[in-house]
């Protein structure tokens, strides 16, 4: 049996309400802990497939996976399935044309397979769109204008899939991008980012790539080090303690070495930001020489 076969099984919404809702009452669904648990690699999984298959998986199979993925609480559906029962709630598919007969003040409905129904009121529930160019957003029209953006051939905006650094436009804009990019709008680069489990994850590398960056660069100005001084002889002459002068190495962090939490030291990390930090001129006076 081909996957399709149980996906798109051809039944009417009540009858797949009905199997639905009995299929959840006081059971395990284990195909939703499966579904739900791709959340931790789902972005990695989509970045490494072919593209080949990331195109068939868009064009075929994205609503049925949404469908299953993002699913709606129990109560809901019996609420609905109420609703379908009692006529008050019916669902018609292939809707081809929507127009508003101002004559009698209502809403008309092309269909595909049935005649057209009015309606009083029309609510568009579609959600965001993911192409950039369809958005109803000045912001982004101008981002999109000016090249500081631009789309990704799956929805959003292309971005490097490490960092969340935005791609512009080639030649629209003069060094490297300062532009981050996180949630649906990575629609492209990520799959699924609407999920809260994966918009955290995003989140936290963005903000940890940006205080990086931003402390890198303050390192690098020339009126770094004199702040730093300041700093440190104010809290001189508040009665810190003295530190232990050293010929060369990185006086602020002799504190934390004469309070024995060397061990809290990251120095691989910390030499990302200063190469002339060395862990050899923070030896205590009680190492143990092994080899004596």
């Amino acid at each position: 049996m081909e996957i399709g076969d149980g996906v798109n099984e051809p039944v009417s919404p009540v009858d797949y309400y009905e199997r639905e809702i009995a299929l959840a009452k006081d059971k395990a669904r284990p195909w939703q802990a499966v579904l739900y648990a791709t959340n931790r690699n789902i972005d990695l999984l989509w970045h490494h497939l072919e593209e080949e298959d990331k195109r068939i998986l868009m064009s075929e199979w994205l609503n049925d996976w949404l469908t299953y993925r993002a699913s709606i609480p129990r109560e809901n559906a019996e609420r609905l399935l109420a609703l379908m029962r009692s006529g008050q709630l019916t669902v018609a598919g292939g809707a081809r044309k929507f127009e508003y007969d101002a004559a009698s003040e209502a809403f008309r409905i092309t269909l595909a397979e049935e005649p057209c129904i009015c309606v009083e009121h029309l609510v568009s529930a579609i959600g965001s769109t993911s192409r950039l160019e369809d958005a109803d957003s000045a912001l982004m029209r101008n981002l999109l204008a000016k090249g500081l953006v631009v789309p990704h051939r799956y929805g959003g905006v292309d971005c490097e899939f490490e960092t969340g650094k935005v791609i512009a436009r080639e030649g629209a804009e003069e060094g490297d991008s300062r532009m981050f990019a996180l949630g649906p709008i990575t629609s492209g680069v990520y799959f699924f980012p609407t999920a809260l489990e994966i918009k955290e994850r995003q989140a936290t590398q963005r903000v940890w790539d940006l205080a990086f960056m931003l402390g890198d660069e303050w390192l690098e100005r020339p009126e770094a080090e004199a702040w730093v001084d300041a700093q440190q002889g104010e809290q001189g002459r508040r009665g810190e303690r003295a530190t232990v002068p050293h010929d060369d190495g990185a006086d602020l962090l002799e504190r934390v070495v004469q309070s024995d939490q060397m061990e809290l030291i990251d120095f691989k990390q910390l030499a990302l930001l200063n190469d002339q930090i060395r862990s050899e001129d923070f030896e205590t006076t009680d190492t143990v020489d092994e080899t004596g």
